[in-house]
């Protein structure tokens, strides 16, 4: 338990060591294609940071629960953001984590979306995307948000 509440003391320092950036209004996503939609990257705050421990490692931090009332689970998920010098803390489900270790990892759009929901058909998954990007855009978690240029765009000096 002490180790884990170490990490997320870690967690904690390094989101609010991290300079905030200018959150990607949710009207700039209007300037993309229907077809530059499958091909988004998405870049994050860099105060932006997800913790995850087999216990509810949160609740003891608060001061919820005593160490001792708290058996082992499945992992749980957290995400750290730090905003306006203000410091948020808010639990994050599997389909959430998964998205944001995704996005992380540089994967686009469509693949996540595809990942993330494959019982639905393409349209079904781009439009669950869309609603958990619009939530992260409302919280402000989106920096920057575009498509790769092709490998052999050039550039005019």
């Amino acid at each position: 338990m002490a180790d884990g509440l170490a990490r997320l003391e870690e967690v904690l320092a390094a989101s609010r060591a991290a300079p905030g950036e200018e959150p990607v209004p949710a009207e700039m996503m209007e300037v993309f294609s229907d077809e530059q939609w499958p091909d988004l990257l998405f870049e994050f705050q860099p105060s932006l940071q997800i913790f995850s421990a087999c216990r509810d490692i949160v609740a003891v931090y608060r001061g919820a629960v005593m160490d001792g009332d708290l058996p082992p689970g499945p992992p749980r998920h957290w995400l750290v953001f730090t905003r306006d010098d203000e410091q948020l803390l808010r639990p994050v489900g599997e389909r959430e984590y998964r998205a944001f270790t995704m996005a992380k990892s540089r994967h686009d759009f469509a693949t996540m979306a595809a990942a993330l929901w494959p019982e639905r058909d393409t349209e079904g998954q781009h439009s669950a995307m869309t609603e958990m990007l619009l939530g992260w855009l409302g919280e402000g978690l989106v920096i920057d948000a575009g498509v790769p240029l092709p490998a052999d765009a050039e550039f005019a000096e």
